[in-house]
């Protein structure tokens, strides 16, 4: 219980050190013309709840997203345009999110939905409208508080208007501050004036005004008169002003007054502007002096940040005001210059002399080499002004230089540094070789060789890499002293610019002409176990992993790893997660390794290959780091020096506490147009992209792309994004820095649109969704398709309808040409047989009456002559009429006809006739002329069989299929020659074949010694 109580204690003793610790690192970012502000005189700032910026101008109305600026001017003839252009007065942000603010022209509201502006002025008692109007800000009630010349206003916001009541003020105020004590009971203004000085206070109580005047002279309680420049009210009891003598702390009731205008020995004063930043912690800027900070409790500055040689300090001691927003983060209006602004919470790293630090005059100072001697003590290489000699909080207690020890000290440009186990530090410069001996604190040179690493075995010896080449080991005579350089005869050729030993194995690692390995056993005499492992890029630095087997190696394409055992060489590249930069030094820590690189600080984790970038804004003015410049202390704290100064850090105290951020869309274009206004609703429009919630779009606005910023400031160009079309994408798409987004042909229906935008240190995520609906082709909606169904059915039914009615007709006549064809031919048969059979069977008749009769030979032989002829007559007028005959049309009445006409032929013949017909005769017709082809042809082939063939057998088969009539004949005759068959078309074989081609059949015929075959096909 009591060790509970005692760290709730300490925790609340915690908190209250936080909350007095003012940043003593602050990088900041600037905004100027060159970035797209519409003018460098910029007095007021406010940051919505959406998160955008606001800037004032006289030259227009600026709005940034952090990747790019908006400006908003007063348009001829545009209604809704800004009215007027120099803003005049605090920002303030009503319920609905409009912004509220005043021009020299008018008061203006920014009207957030619809992306323009409504302006109110004022008349006065004679009709004419009032300008010039300053926004002092909103109270709680939506109240705007107005300054006009020397007259106070009342707006409210709720009903748009201004009310009746206005408060005479001293001649000439020109800004003003409201304040409410806690019980709402009495409201304070103080007002105020750049052109005079004083301080009037108008109190509000129970309907009454009062008024008094402060500070306009000598005899009110202050040595001296104040040019108040703001006010900050932090209670009932304390204002703060800011004024041209300095921050004051004022008491109201008393009318007392306290003046604080000195730090660090010199005067602070032509303060600017007053906010809290922390609760007991004041942020003051002066228009002479930049940035303070000052506690509030103590009553004293404690920091100050002013204009440095770095780009990344503030951009002028001329501070005009000050604007902390929700997230702690600072943003400054520097006269003539722009904005500035910068995030405290981004800063990780300490920085130390670095130009950025006001206290320090030595310009850029270069850190190459570190060597720590013991826990309160490092020494410190640099570039050209010698070795610094550090105490534990990082303060200078010694130098090392060629002034100090111009007889010792080859050169004040430091190449390395590195201690050995005999009370020597080794200095290699530039211009020379020498040692300090701690005993005696004395630098003793030892020659003018550029040498370009060293250090000591675990054996004990020293060795030297010379630039002109080889590698030499430092021999110490015990009774003298003196110390001698031995070259190793192996390595006298090569240049080896670095030098490894891994403590785990007995082997060294050599760096041999900047890009390759020679790996070296000592213990062995030196002996080289491999001459040359290729790399890619200049080696660095190389460490040891907690598993001595895997060594990193860090070159000028990145980060490298080797395993002493296999080998193996492979690369950390940006597949994984790592940039590809030069980088120059290596510190394990634990499963992390820390990197500095060409572009910053990078934290990788070599158990998952993830990494961290950190970049100047993290808190080191340059992100250009050195060779062999890093150092890991006993106390786990890791240095790394750099162009500008050296960074360091515990890396458990390495946490982002950037707030989470707030992502909008900055620009939408349809079919990449930027439209005037967008549908969000069936009845809604708006021409504010940032305020879309739903889109509605034809079936023609189908491509779409999208501009986005994180709104998150700490180190905007670093916000990291990804974007994600659900039904559209199958994972986040990331864009990196880039936030924009572009789908084409986008199919029709509901889409989700959804941003996320990750703070500069990439550790959280805020989303933002829209909802996307494109609408249907009308041809490919449901009423559409089921209507366009009717009507395609209708047609359908109506063609078909016709065709079928058509038809019908067209079939009606062809039975009615048919019946009337069948009745002539039923007619034609009925004459032919009436006249011309029953003719014939008379002649016949006679013929065979008048043969009985006679006597006579000749007469006789006449006569039977024209009695055969009459019967061969009678039998083709008997043909020709079953073939006209339309009762003879089906294919069975055919086949009968034909197996009846082949039995009688051969009843009298000495041939045996074998017929054989199908089984089944389907309902087919087959016309009088095919019929008549059909017989014609079977007789021809029936009457070959008899006079030409000598056969004793005949066969014929009729069989039916595939809607096929096939007729065989065949006997077992003497056949035929084949040339019988090419012959005149007259030809009886010859007019078989062109029978059946004239029905659309066949004729097919064989023959050979021992018989005749045909076969005739007929399609039924």
């Amino acid at each position: 219980m009591i060790r509970l109580q005692l760290l709730v204690v300490f925790s609340i003793c915690l908190a209250g050190s936080i909350d007095s610790q003012p940043p003593h690192q602050l990088l900041f970012n600037h905004i100027t013309n060159s970035h797209g502000l519409s003018q460098a005189n910029n007095d007021f700032l406010f940051k919505d709840s959406r998160g955008f910026v606001w800037i004032s101008s006289v030259d227009g109305l600026n709005r940034f997203d952090g990747k790019q600026i908006k400006v908003y001017r007063q348009i001829t003839g545009d209604s809704l345009s800004l009215s007027g252009q120099n803003i005049q007065g605090f920002f303030s942000e009503d319920k609905e999110g409009n912004i509220w603010f005043c021009t020299a022209k008018a008061l203006n509201y920014y009207r957030r939905n619809q992306d323009n502006f409504i302006s109110f002025l004022k008349e006065n008692k004679n009709g004419k409208k009032n300008t010039g109007f300053y926004n002092c800000g909103m109270d709680q009630s939506g109240m705007l508080w107005l300054i006009k010349n020397d007259s106070l206003f009342h707006f409210s916001t709720s009903e748009k208007k201004f009310l009746l009541d206005s408060y005479h003020l001293f001649d000439g105020v020109e800004r003003g501050k409201f304040y409410f004590n806690q019980s709402n009971s009495t409201t304070r203004f103080y007002s105020f004036s750049f052109q005079k000085p004083g301080l009037q206070i108008t109190s509000f109580r129970e309907g009454t005004v009062q008024r008094e005047m402060l500070f306009d002279d000598q005899e009110n309680g202050c040595e001296n008169t104040f040019y108040i420049q703001q006010v900050y009210c932090a209670s009932d009891s304390l204002v703060w002003l800011a004024s041209d003598k300095g921050l004051i702390a004022f008491n109201p009731f008393d009318k007392t007054c306290n003046t604080y205008s000195y730090f660090n020995g010199k005067t602070i004063d032509f303060i600017t502007g007053v906010k809290p930043y922390k609760p007991k912690i004041l942020a003051i800027t002066s228009s002479r002096h930049g940035l303070l900070f000052f506690n509030n409790e103590k009553r004293e500055f404690i920091n100050q940040f002013e204009r440095t040689l770095s780009n990344l300090s503030i951009a002028s001691n001329a501070v005009g005001n000050i604007y902390i927003d929700n997230d702690r983060g600072i943003w400054l209006t520097i006269d003539r210059i722009g904005v500035d602004y910068t995030s405290p919470e981004k800063i990780k790293f300490h920085s130390h002399f670095s130009s950025s630090n006001p206290k320090l005059s030595r310009g850029k100072i270069s850190f190459n080499s570190f060597f720590e001697l013991n826990r309160d003590t490092i020494w410190a290489g640099t570039f050209n002004q010698g070795i610094f000699i550090l105490g534990k909080d990082k303060e200078v207690f010694g130098r090392i230089t060629l002034e100090t020890y111009p007889e010792g000290l080859p050169s004040n440009s430091i190449k390395y540094i590195f201690g050995d186990d005999q009370n020597r530090i080794w200095i290699l410069t530039y211009h020379g070789l020498a040692y300090y001996d701690l005993k005696f604190k004395k630098v003793n040179f030892i020659n003018n060789h550029y040498y370009l690493y060293g250090c000591q075995l675990k054996n004990g010896d020293i060795l030297l890499s010379k630039k002109t080449g080889g590698i030499e080991r430092v021999h110490t005579e015990h009774s003298t002293g003196n110390i001698s350089l031995q070259g190793l005869p192996e390595f006298s050729n090569d240049e080896f610019y670095y030098l490894y030993e891994n403590k785990g194995e007995n082997l060294l690692y050599a760096c041999k002409n900047l890009d390759s390995l020679t790996i070296i056993n000592f213990k062995d005499n030196y002996r080289i176990e491999y001459p040359s492992l290729p790399l890619s890029g200049y080696i660095k630095d190389i460490k040891a992993s907690d598993a001595d087997s895997i060594l990193w190696i860090a070159t000028s394409y990145g980060l490298a790893t080797f395993n002493t055992r296999s080998k193996d060489l492979s690369y950390y590249t940006t597949a994984k997660n790592l940039p590809n930069y030069t980088i120059y030094g290596i510190i394990p820590d634990n499963k992390q390794l820390w990197l500095s690189t060409n572009n910053g600080i990078v934290r990788l984790n070599t158990s998952d290959s993830t990494s961290q970038f950190y970049s100047s804004m993290d808190g080191f003015p340059s992100p250009e780091f050195n060779t062999f410049s890093s150092l890991k202390r006993a106390d786990q704290e890791i240095w790394f020096g750099s162009s500008d100064g050296f960074i360091t850090f515990y890396p458990d105290d390495i946490h982002s506490k950037l707030p989470i951020p707030k992502p909008q869309i900055t620009s939408i274009k349809i079919n990449d147009q930027v439209w005037d206004q967008l549908s969000c609703g069936f009845d809604h429009f708006t021409t504010n992209v940032s305020e879309v919630k739903s889109l509605i779009l034809k079936h023609t606005q189908n491509t779409i792309s999208f501009e986005f910023s994180a709104m998150e400031y700490s180190a905007p160009y670093n916000n990291q994004y990804k974007y994600l079309m659900k039904g559209v994408d199958d994972n986040w798409v990331y864009s990196g820095t880039n936030g924009f987004a572009r789908y084409p042909n986008l199919p029709y229906g509901n889409h989700t649109f959804l941003i996320a935008g990750s703070d500069s240190d990439e550790n959280s995520w805020g989303q933002k969704e829209i909802e996307i609906f494109i609408q249907t082709p009308i041809y490919l909606t449901t009423w559409f398709i089921t209507l366009s169904g009717l009507l395609i059915v209708g047609i359908v039914w109506w063609i078909v309808s016709t065709y079928r009615k058509r038809k019908e007709k067209i079939q009606q006549l062809v039975f009615e040409k048919k019946i009337a064809l069948e009745r002539e031919r039923l007619r034609i048969a009925r004459d032919m047989h009436d006249d011309l059979g029953s003719g014939l069977s008379t002649l016949g008749l006679l013929a065979n009456m008048i043969l009985q009769k006679t006597h006579t030979v000749g007469l006789k032989e006449e006569l039977t002559k024209v009695a055969t002829l009459t019967d061969k007559l009678t039998q083709k007028v008997r043909e020709a009429i079953w073939a006209v005959a339309v009762q003879n049309d089906p294919l069975e009445k055919l086949i009968v006809y034909l197996h009846k006409y082949a039995s009688d032929l051969f009843e009298n013949i000495d041939i045996n006739c074998k017929i054989h017909l199908p089984d089944a005769i389907p309902v087919k017709t087959i016309f009088g002329e095919s019929r008549r082809m059909i017989f014609l042809t079977f007789k021809e082939a029936l009457n070959n069989i008899i006079k030409h063939s000598e056969a004793t057998e005949a066969f014929i088969n009729m069989d039916i299929q595939d809607n096929q009539l096939l007729i065989s004949i065949q006997d077992n005759g003497k056949g035929f020659a084949l040339t019988l068959l090419e012959q005149s078309p007259g030809n009886g074989l010859m007019n078989m074949r062109q029978r059946m081609s004239e029905i659309g059949g066949s004729c097919s015929i064989r023959t050979n010694p021992h018989g005749t075959s045909i076969l005739l096909s007929i399609p039924v």
